[in-house]
């Protein structure tokens, strides 16, 4: 889905609450997502995403890319000194216009590896891992709010 021959940003669309938790003794909200879009030549029909932070600190990122024919589904988990990664494609059954349902889309790929915190991948390395969505995603995406 990547390209390196364009140049990329990442724009941060809105920023929202979700899933926010409260304490007694903490009247503030500690989970926060925004909202983001990768601009340049990753998918045909555009993407969007959501970096999920609690206590500032960056949690999850959620990336949907659309294509004509397919979609990639992109999830990175932070964890304490790696990130778990899992990257799923999906094939429209139909034209793009007319899914209208699950059932009109069919994963026809998985792929699971983790990476450090730079995004060395670690232990058994995947030919497909998309690498390079990641080390855009790390110029533009905030690891801490804040």
């Amino acid at each position: 889905m990547a390209c390196n021959t364009e140049q990329k940003t990442v724009e941060v669309v809105d920023s929202t609450t979700v899933g926010a938790s409260k304490t007694e003794t903490n009247p503030k909200i500690d989970t926060v997502s925004k909202v983001f879009t990768m601009e340049g030549n990753f998918s045909a029909e555009g993407n969007e995403g959501k970096a999920f932070y609690h206590k500032s600190i960056l949690q999850k990122i959620e990336i949907t890319f659309y294509g004509e024919t397919g979609k990639a589904f992109y999830t990175y988990q932070f964890k304490k000194d790696k990130i778990e990664v899992v990257q799923q494609r999906y094939q429209y059954a139909t034209d793009f216009t007319q899914v209208k349902t699950d059932d009109d889309v069919k994963k026809i790929a998985e792929i699971n590896y983790s990476t450090d915190l730079n995004g060395k991948v670690i232990g058994v390395s995947s030919k497909d891992a998309d690498l390079d969505t990641f080390y855009e995603l790390k110029k533009s995406v905030p690891f801490h709010l804040k």
